[in-house]
């Protein structure tokens, strides 16, 4: 596995869904962060 897919199993399983995932490794690919963004994914 790499380390995309690494990252994207954790992110699973600590219970994110996948616009929270897709939200969360944009932001960290820019280097900042969200958290109100993420939690509001959630509902997408």
């Amino acid at each position: 596995m790499d380390d995309l897919t690494l990252r994207l199993f954790k992110l699973s399983s600590e219970g994110f869904c996948c616009a929270q995932i897709m939200y969360k490794l944009a932001l960290e690919d820019e280097g900042s962060q969200n958290e109100d963004l993420i939690r509001s994914a959630q509902g997408l």
